[in-house]
């Protein structure tokens, strides 16, 4: 029987179950079936995503913007077949966070999420992360952002991500660098 351990816990695979086992404990664990571990494997894979959405970089809060600029960014997300257009409210190079009434999608659920600004667009696989109790605001990573472990987005994304993050600095920033100083 081959194991593995994270901290106290120790976890045995057997021929059709794994045993969790809390170490130093007999009275302390539990066994899975193999039937039972796609449901184990879901929630995993849900958790580390969720984790892997919890600002791993800046995010632009879209709402400072300034309008015209807001504007002129687009986003839509498509999940079984239906596209819906959706108002995003803040982004990073490693997902984003949106506002609609017209998504239907649950946590955990894949989907595409296409992002548009100034004649640049890109399709990003994502996974729902998370939701609010409304079901209107829903965060979704995007997967193919990292390649052996390090940050490497696709180049549409890297060029959508760092105009709107120039178009937020020059916004919200008084630096020499403001266009508004540069003339």
């Amino acid at each position: 029987m081959s194991k593995i351990r994270a901290g106290n816990l120790v976890i045995r695979a057997g021929v059709d179950k794994l045993a969790f086992e809390v170490e130093g404990s007999a009275t302390n664990c539990a066994i899975v079936h193999h039937k039972e571990l796609p449901a184990l494997i879901d929630f995993l894979n849900s958790y580390v995503d969720f984790q892997a959405n919890r600002r791993t970089g800046f995010r632009i809060n879209l709402h400072q913007l300034k309008e015209q600029d807001y504007r002129r960014l687009e986003m839509w997300v498509e999940i079984a077949g239906k596209r819906v257009q959706v108002e995003p409210l803040n982004l990073s190079i490693t997902g984003v966070f949106i506002e609609s009434e017209q998504f239907n999608g649950q946590q955990g659920a894949n989907v595409l999420v296409t992002l548009g600004f100034d004649g640049e667009s890109v399709t990003l696989p994502s996974r729902v992360v998370r939701q609010d109790i409304s079901l209107t605001h829903t965060a979704f990573h995007f997967h193919g952002v990292f390649s052996d472990g390090r940050l490497d987005p696709p180049p549409q994304l890297e060029t959508i991500f760092r105009a709107l993050q120039a178009l937020w600095l020059d916004n919200n920033m008084n630096s020499a660098w403001s266009n508004s100083e540069l003339r």
